[in-house]
């Protein structure tokens, strides 16, 4: 699938908002609670490419309660509940997403 940057942040945008999209609920809430919940094979790890913040192993620097869609090419739709976030990155080394995460933290924490 090839979406761009703003079609992306929508996608985080949604799952932000539990499935309410503009007061209409397209998703069932309960849905999110299934897919952020970690499985027994890996604890990072909810439905499809949820990765789940605090616990993922390139990640250590996503807050609990954060989770992320991991696409090819290491192209990430981040979700943060705690601080309303949603940030889109495309196209990053993957080894430097948990540097980015620090900054990204560090920025809106100031």
């Amino acid at each position: 699938m090839f979406i761009s940057a703003r079609d992306q942040a929508r996608f985080g945008l949604l799952g932000l908002h539990r499935g309410n999209w503009d007061g209409e609920q397209l998703l069932a809430g309960s849905w999110y609670d299934l897919a952020l919940t970690p499985t027994d094979q890996q604890p990072y790890y909810g439905f499809m490419n949820f990765y789940l913040g605090g616990v993922f192993p390139r990640g250590t620097n996503a807050p609990m309660g954060s989770w992320m869609y991991l696409g090819a090419g290491s192209n990430i739709i981040f979700i943060d509940p705690t601080h309303d976030l949603v940030a889109v990155v495309r196209w990053i080394d993957y080894r430097q997403m948990d540097e980015f995460l620090r900054l990204l933290m560090e920025a809106i924490e100031e």
